[in-house]
């Protein structure tokens, strides 16, 4: 697969739209005279940029609406893991409903925490990386 970049001329909704359709996390912005990699986008840093400067954004009608309303997130067939979940059945779960984390569940289906991708990565014995 090519790399997917961005230059540093570009707007944000170009970089969000490129993020959402190459369904990729991390955009490299290039300067396009180097090919110097100037910054990594981020999902997380688009974010943090829209909290931080909403107020001096203009607000559509939209942003007064609740997320079921609009309709984000999944609300049905939510795909789980409890504590007997093993790390091969959250990976195949990862992979298979191409989602980034899991909700952690007690035994009553309350959430108690969220089994992200990196958790596996970071679950793994240092020694096993190699």
């Amino acid at each position: 697969m090519p790399l997917v970049s961005i230059g540093p001329d570009a707007s944000l909704y170009d970089a969000i739209k490129i993020l959402i359709h190459s369904r990729i996390h991390r955009l490299p912005v290039i300067d396009p005279a180097t090919g110097n990699v100037l910054y990594i986008l981020t999902h997380k840093r688009i974010l943090r940029f829209l909290f931080l400067y909403i107020n001096e954004l203009p607000k559509p009608a939209y942003m007064q609406k609740s997320l079921r309303e609009l309709k984000i997130g999944t609300y049905n067939n939510i795909e789980t893991a409890d504590e007997t979940t093993s790390i091969i059945t959250a990976l195949k779960k990862f992979v298979e409903r191409r989602v980034s984390a899991l909700p952690l569940v007690d035994s009553d289906g309350r959430l108690v925490d969220i089994y992200a991708k990196f958790d596996v990565i970071v679950s793994i014995p240092l020694s096993a990386h190699r």
